[in-house]
C-alpha cells in the first residue's frame, strides 16, 4: 500500500511532502521522491491513488503566482517503478485513476476557485465544474469508471466553520 502526507513544521523545516510504501517484507518505508523541477520542496501531499503499476499523487503546493512566480503545482505520476513530476493546472486535494491513461483530480485554481482537472492524451487540463456557490472547496474525487464519478467538498457561507455546507457532485 501507499500513504501520502507531510511532516509538519519542526525547527525551521515546514510542510515537507512525505510518501510511504508498505510491503509485507519491509513494513512501512519512506519512498524516495524525485526533485521538483522548479527547485522548491515538495509541500503537502493530500491524496494517492494506485491501480496496478500506475499511480498519481495529488498535493497542495507552494504555488502562488503572486508570491512565488517561479514555482508550479505538480502531480507525481507512478509509471511502473518510478515517480515523475507532472505539472498540474490546479492545487489538487484529491485524485482518482480511471485507467493507465486517464485520471481526474479536484482542488482550486490560482484564483482559489473550485476546479476539476482531467488527465487524458498525456496531459492535464482544467474542467470547470457546474455553477457552485462562492468559496466552494472540493476535497476529494472518486471515479467509478470513465463515465461516472463523485466529488465532495464544502461551501462556506461565511468565514465560520459552522457555516459550511457540504457539497456532493455526481458526474
Amino acid at each position: 500500500g501507499w500513504a501520502a502526507g507531510y511532516s509538519a513544521c519542526s525547527y525551521g523545516t515546514c510542510d515537507t511532502g512525505i510518501l510511504m510504501h508498505y510491503t509485507a517484507n519491509s513494513g512501512w518505508q519512506t519512498a524516495t521522491l524525485p526533485d521538483r523541477p522548479d527547485g522548491w520542496h515538495w509541500d503537502t501531499f493530500s491524496d494517492v491513488d494506485i491501480q496496478g503499476s500506475t499511480g498519481w499523487i495529488a498535493g497542495r503546493g507552494t504555488y502562488n503566482p503572486y508570491l512565488y512566480p517561479d514555482s508550479s503545482n505538480y502531480f507525481l505520476r507512478l509509471d511502473g517503478s518510478s515517480w515523475t513530476p507532472i505539472t498540474a493546472p490546479i492545487d489538487a486535494n484529491g485524485v482518482s485513476i480511471v485507467s493507465a491513461d486517464e485520471a481526474w483530480a479536484v482542488g482550486q485554481d490560482i484564483y482559489n476557485t473550485a476546479s476539476f482537472a482531467h488527465f487524458s492524451n498525456g496531459s492535464w487540463s482544467i474542467v470547470r465544474p457546474p455553477t457552485l456557490p462562492n468559496r466552494t472547496y472540493l476535497n476529494d474525487i472518486y471515479m467509478l469508471n470513465a463515465n461516472e464519478g463523485w466529488a465532495v467538498g464544502y461551501a462556506m457561507s461565511s468565514y465560520t466553520p459552522r457555516a459550511a455546507q457540504c457539497i456532493m457532485l455526481h458526474y
